[in-house]
């Protein structure tokens, strides 16, 4: 028999296609890459909601992605069940809008009543080795903040402070590990950081890198590879 919260998650991502879609834009890179201002946030937030919020960074394929990893995490097994493993989202979105920019790849946690409890954001652009507020500006990581808490954070009220947060808070690394495998040219590194508090939520920055002889070109001299992301959570 199909109960009340099945139903709810038939007529939620229902509800969510039909809105989603029919704001529907042919490129992102045609769009307004300010949109993060207008951005209620995702923590927090029921799952449609944080969708909206990323909506202007997707183009239609990427949004057809999502509303499809969406409903196959809803659909029930051959018990008639959805498993509680099934309630992870990930999203390709493009925080540059311009047509040639690294995709960044969002990752969404959300509970059986589709509230949001974790989204983690890969940026476009390392702040690793970030230093100025024009090298930050690259990243995205000021957007993806906005994008992910809201953008009436108060610490999100001015850009510099913000910067001085991640600079001096949030990027300073509480693990690292190093690891190279036996037999082989390939040396990983990961770097993560501690939960800082900022505005209702934790957020947590952390970096992955590779050098590897196998990823050696002409463009990639030393064979590395670089990835960071920032995470927020309840």
């Amino acid at each position: 028999m199909e109960s009340k919260l099945d139903r709810r998650r038939v007529t939620l991502y229902s509800c969510l296609v039909l809105t989603l879609c029919g704001c529907a834009t042919s490129s992102r890179a045609q769009q307004d890459v300010e949109s993060y201002k207008n951005s209620t946030g995702c923590i927090g937030a029921p799952l449609e909601d944080c969708i909206k919020n990323l909506r202007p960074y997707m183009d239609n394929d990427q949004m057809r992605m999502a509303l499809k990893s969406i409903a196959n995490n809803s659909t029930p097994d051959v018990n008639g069940n959805v498993s509680s493993n099934r309630r992870r989202v990930f999203i390709s979105i493009n925080l540059d809008g311009k047509i040639y920019s690294p995709l960044s790849l969002v990752e969404i946690d959300y509970s059986d009543r589709g509230i949001v409890n974790l989204i983690s954001i890969r940026l476009p652009w390392s702040p690793s080795l970030a230093e100025t507020e024009a090298q930050y500006d690259r990243t995205r990581i000021y957007e993806a903040t906005s994008l992910a808490i809201g953008a009436n954070c108060s610490a999100l009220k001015d850009r510099g402070d913000f910067y001085r947060f991640i600079h001096n808070q949030v990027k300073q690394p509480r693990r690292i590990e190093k690891e190279h495998e036996k037999y082989s040219w390939k040396t990983t590194y990961l770097s993560e950081g501690k939960w800082i508090g900022i505005c209702g939520a934790s957020m947590m920055y952390d970096t992955f890198s590779e050098h590897n002889s196998r990823i050696y070109s002409s463009k990639n001299l030393n064979g590395n590879s670089s990835s960071s992301t920032i995470n927020f959570k309840q």
